[in-house]
């Protein structure tokens, strides 16, 4: 969640995350579009089905 916080809040950027923890921009655009569709819900380990269209690109 933190993670989304800060890039929703310009401290850090989409690619900065994605290089730092060595994982695709694609996976952090999701949890950033999870959190903002679920908010504090979103990492909250409860199974959660979504469309991949309800993702949009960072």
């Amino acid at each position: 969640m933190e993670i989304c916080q800060q890039i929703q809040s310009n401290q850090t950027t989409v690619g900065k995350v994605a290089s730092e923890y060595g994982i695709a921009r694609p996976i952090v655009s999701r949890w950033i579009a999870e959190y903002l569709r679920y908010g504090n819900e979103a990492f909250s380990g409860k199974l959660i089905t979504f469309k991949t269209s309800d993702f949009p690109i960072w």
